[in-house]
C-alpha cells in the first residue's frame, strides 16, 4: 500500500469509482449529502458508493485530512464496523501473538526505568479485549487497565464479560474527553493493528500533548500500519493511503514534536504468505 501523494497515485479503479462518483454529485445532490452526512453509518446501493468515491478523491485532492477522518470515524462507530471484527477474529492469534507481542517486553522494561509506582494503562481501539486481557496477563506492575473503542456494541460485549474484573474496565468514548475527565500520575498509552492511522496529524500532537499535560509520566507504545513507501527520514508529513484512505504518519517526528524521547523502534515490512502483505508495520515505545 503505498502513500497518495497526489490523484494519479490512487488505483486505477478507484479513480474511475470517483469520476462516476463526481458525475452523480451534480445529477443527485440530495443524495451526495446524505452520504456525506452518513458515509458508512447509512447503507448504500451502487450508486451511493460511487457517490462516497467521489467524495473521498476530492478530499485527497485538496488536502482535507478533516474530512476523511470524519470518513473513517463514521466507519468504526457504525455497525459496517462490527464486519471486519468478525472477518477478522483471528488477528489476536496470527498477527499479535506470532508478530507484535514482542512490545510487551518494551513496555515492561521501559516501566522499571521509569516508573517506580504503580500506575495505569489505556488501549485505544481495544475491540473486542483479547489484546487488553493480553497485556493485564502479562504486566502485573500495572494495576488498572482501560479500553477505549468507538464502537458501542463491542464496548458492552467486553463490560459484560469483564464486569467483575475489578483490574481491566472499558469506555466507549471520546479518547481526548476521557483523558481530561481522568487525569493520572502515572500512564501507559497503547494501541495495537493500526488505530492511529484515523486521526489527522495535528490530532495527535493534540492527543500526546494532552497525555503530557493529564499525567506526570507518560510511556507512548504503539503499532501502526504505514505506507510502504513513506521515507520517514525526509518526510514528516502526513500522506492518505490504502483501501482504507487511512493516514500514514510519520510517528518519530511526530511524538518527538509532542516531547516524547524514543526508546524503541521496529520498523518492520511484512513477507510474503503474510496476511496483510504488502505493507509496513511500525512499532514504537516512547517516554515523557
Amino acid at each position: 500500500m503505498k502513500a497518495y501523494r497526489k490523484i494519479g497515485d490512487l488505483p486505477r479503479h478507484r479513480r474511475i469509482k470517483a469520476i462516476l462518483g463526481k458525475a452523480l454529485h451534480l445529477l443527485c445532490p440530495k443524495t451526495t449529502s446524505e452520504v456525506l452526512a452518513k458515509p458508512y453509518s447509512q447503507t448504500w446501493g451502487f450508486h451511493g458508493r460511487l457517490i462516497r468515491n467521489g467524495h473521498l478523491q476530492n478530499a485527497v485532492e485538496q488536502q482535507d485530512h478533516d474530512a476523511l477522518h470524519r470518513f473513517l470515524t463514521d466507519f468504526w462507530a457504525s455497525p459496517a464496523s462490527l464486519e471486519f471484527f468478525d472477518y477478522f477474529s483471528h488477528r489476536f492469534e496470527d498477527l499479535f501473538l506470532k508478530f507484535h507481542a514482542g512490545i510487551v517486553d518494551e513496555i515492561s522494561s521501559t516501566i522499571s526505568g521509569v516508573v517506580n509506582e504503580p500506575i495505569r494503562l489505556i488501549e485505544l481501539g481495544s475491540g473486542d479485549g483479547r489484546v487488553l486481557e493480553f497485556l493485564a496477563d502479562n504486566l502485573p506492575s500495572i494495576r488498572e487497565f482501560h479500553g477505549l473503542d468507538l464502537n458501542h456494541k463491542q464496548i458492552s460485549e467486553c463490560q459484560r464479560k469483564h464486569q467483575q474484573s475489578g483490574k481491566i474496565f472499558f469506555h466507549n468514548a471520546d479518547v481526548f474527553q476521557w483523558l481530561k475527565e481522568n487525569q493520572s500520575g502515572k500512564t501507559v498509552f497503547f494501541t495495537n493493528g493500526g488505530v492511529l492511522e484515523y486521526f489527522t496529524r495535528p490530532q495527535l500532537i493534540d492527543l500526546f500533548k494532552l497525555l503530557r499535560g493529564t499525567s506526570s509520566t507518560s510511556l507512548v507504545a504503539i503499532t501502526e500500519t504505514l505506507a510502504v513507501d513513506h521515507d520517514l527520514k525526509e518526510e514528516p508529513v502526513t500522506f492518505p493511503y490504502g483501501h482504507e484512505f487511512a493516514f500514514s504518519h510519520n510517528y518519530p517526528a511526530i511524538l518527538a514534536e509532542s516531547g516524547f524521547k524514543e526508546t524503541y523502534r521496529n520498523d518492520r515490512f511484512t513477507k510474503e504468505g503474510e496476511e496483510w502483505h504488502p505493507t509496513r508495520w511500525l512499532q514504537m515505545v516512547a517516554v515523557c
